[in-house]
């Protein structure tokens, strides 16, 4: 059954902080349909993204060498909604696909500990004094419905990549995933996820983290649509505008198999 792919968004942003995440989850849409939402922050707790900073909007088919950009047909409905069309209104089949989005953050420089100014080190007021500085750019990932090609990379410079079936897990099995960056294996870093209707821990000190492979094994607590997220910190590229590059990924997948359908 082929189904057409649709976005749905909410707001504008309202806070900022480098631990925030851009996600794409699945929604509701009419029947036959299948709805997307972008979301901002974290499980349990998500705010208001802006859609002026979604850079990039792709879908990934599978059998497709190339994703379809689907960035320039997002309009506003009267419904609130987003549409995404690949082209035009041609169907996509949902198993298997792989939504992709870039949502820039911006330049951010910060004082305290909990004090953000939307600007780079550049433009900061003279005598504003600056204890760190950087430019974030999140990235998310929604494999749509469980299907051939899930340990496919996708090319999102930081990337989470599932290594094994996650359509055949249970509860108290593991997920093994792999971090990317660059397209090289990540090592090192902290990898934390949680049922997309609960709280995530941000416990660092007890999260698992990728060995030199860039893997790390995902205890499965529930199933059903889960969130797992990574981040990553490079010295910035133009350090006159902020001192580190910040990148965080995110990756919403089904643990176990789909609900039958009616």
């Amino acid at each position: 059954m082929k189904t057409l792919i649709y976005i749905t968004t909410i707001g504008l942003a309202l806070s900022c902080a480098k631990a925030h995440d851009f996600a794409l989850t699945p929604g509701m849409g009419e029947e036959g349909k299948i709805a997307v939402s972008g979301l901002y922050g974290h499980p349990g707790t998500w705010e208001q993204p802006d859609i002026r900073r979604l850079v990039a909007l792709d879908v990934h088919a599978v059998g497709e060498s190339h994703p379809t950009s689907i960035l320039d047909s997002v309009k506003p409905s009267t419904a609130g909604n987003l549409r995404l069309a690949a082209s035009g209104d041609k169907p996509v089949k949902a198993a298997g696909v792989i939504i992709t989005a870039t949502y820039d953050n911006g330049y951010w420089v910060s004082t305290g500990e909990s004090q953000y100014f939307n600007t780079t080190k550049k433009m900061a007021p003279a005598g504003l004094d600056i204890v760190k500085s950087s430019h974030n750019t999140k990235f998310a990932k929604l494999m749509l419905e469980n299907g051939p090609g899930f340990d496919r990379s996708v090319g999102q410079r930081l990337e989470i990549v599932p290594q094994n079936d996650p359509a055949k897990l249970a509860k108290g099995e593991e997920l093994v995933v792999q971090v990317l960056f660059d397209g090289k294996p990540l090592a090192g870093v902290e990898v934390n996820s949680a049922a997309l209707d609960e709280s995530m821990s941000h416990d660092e000190e007890n999260l698992p983290k990728t060995d030199g492979a860039g893997k790390v094994r995902i205890d499965v607590a529930k199933t059903g649509m889960n969130l797992i997220r990574a981040s990553h910190s490079v010295e910035s590229v133009d350090p006159e505008l902020a001192d580190h590059d910040n990148f965080s990924a995110t990756l919403v997948l089904r643990f176990g198999p789909a609900p039958s359908r009616p």
